[in-house]
């Protein structure tokens, strides 16, 4: 077993790439996208997270895209599967799409409207197979019950603070066991939240766990953002965050990038923290989070602009930095320059926003450094 313990993304993501280096063991790997058939591995991998509110890549030479975190954790929270509006943010999301339309094991749908069945259907049913000794695996039936996971979270710990039953089931038998073949499984299996010393600490555990594209890339981001907005709800600290992967890997083709990130340097941030969106329990909230954004990235420039000033857009922080990613696909130069100084007059000093200066930063200048983003 190794074992991590760590303040926050940044030194999660060095020390682990460390000892991927040091202790990794190469694995094959037999997938039909995989675009490399081995892997460097640490298994098990179980890291405890002190800071979980420290979720934001502030990491020389990681390139990743603050702006994609964000959106697809909100997306996630509005409880969609469909690709379209995320792909605007993630071009290869329809790599992982079997109909090119919806992630088959996207999260969204599976933690808010989670499909199954209640105790009395189950149990007519397992009587009928007892009865005439069927030996299906599975099968259809009515009487269908749909779960908001991550409220039932919140109800049950605000009913009762000591519960050790608020857990969320992501890995689904009725569509993983029967599905035969398909692009996308998800790799977060179940997710718990317990009180602990009067504050919300999350456990996470995945079968399947990819160092550069799913836990530092979203993995960590998404599920403290949703241990913090349940913690917000209760009235409680945000405790600790608990990741446990069977496989925590690297493919060999990024195994040069890997060594690269280890070796390089990270702002040691300590706040003020990026909030999270105020109404994010909700889930219309969150779709609509998604449509006006949606909508924006659909207007030319002019009515970009207009729509952004006018319609109580800059009044949000999380829809501001939206804006901001869109208007960078819509202009350039001295004018775009212009346009996200305005911006980012209107959000305040904390580490989302030296993530996103960083970011148009190194898009112009790849000598950039996220240091130079603190000025």
């Amino acid at each position: 077993m190794y074992i991590f313990s760590v303040n926050g993304i940044n030194d999660l993501l060095q020390e682990v790439s460390r000892g991927i280096l040091k202790d990794g063991h190469s694995e094959a790997v037999d997938r039909e996208n995989a675009t490399d058939d081995m892997t460097l591995e640490l298994s098990p991998a179980v890291i405890e997270v002190h800071n979980p509110r420290s979720r934001i890549l502030l990491y020389n030479n990681r390139n990743n895209n603050p702006f994609a975190q964000l959106f697809e954790t909100i997306w996630v929270m509005s409880g969609s599967n469909d690709i379209e509006p995320l792909s605007y943010f993630l071009p290869r999301a329809i790599d992982w799409a079997d109909n090119k339309k919806q992630w088959r094991a996207g999260y969204g749908a599976r933690l808010r409207n989670h499909v199954g069945l209640d105790d009395a259907q189950y149990g007519r049913f397992y009587d009928a197979l007892v009865k005439h000794h069927s030996p299906i695996c599975h099968y259809q039936t009515g009487g269908l019950k749909v779960v908001d996971q991550i409220n039932y979270v919140v109800e049950t710990l605000e009913a009762d603070r000591s519960s050790r039953r608020a857990v969320m089931s992501i890995w689904d038998p009725a569509k993983e066991c029967t599905i035969g073949k398909s692009k996308d499984y998800p790799c977060s299996d179940w997710v718990q939240f317990i009180i602990r010393n009067n504050k919300l600490d999350c456990h996470v555990h995945l079968r399947s766990n990819d160092l550069l594209w799913g836990l530092s890339n979203v993995n960590l981001y998404e599920w403290t953002y949703i241990q913090e907005v349940v913690a917000r709800v209760l009235n409680i600290d945000v405790g600790k965050y608990y990741h446990y992967a069977t496989s925590l890997h690297v493919y060999n083709q990024y195994i040069d990038r890997i060594k690269k990130i280890a070796e390089s340097t990270y702002v040691n941030y300590t706040g003020p923290y990026f909030p999270t969106l105020p109404d994010a329990l909700n889930v219309y909230a969150c779709s609509e989070f998604i449509k006006k954004v949606s909508n924006l990235a659909s207007m030319d420039t002019s009515r970009f602009m207009n729509s952004w000033n006018e319609n109580g857009i800059k009044d949000s922080e999380h829809l501001t930095y939206m804006a901001m990613y869109i208007a960078s696909k819509k202009r350039t130069g001295e004018e775009l320059k212009e346009l996200l100084e305005f911006m980012f007059a209107y959000v305040e000093d904390t580490d989302m926003k030296i993530a996103a200066r960083y970011y148009f930063m190194h898009s112009n200048n790849k000598a950039a450094k996220v240091e130079d983003a603190l000025a």
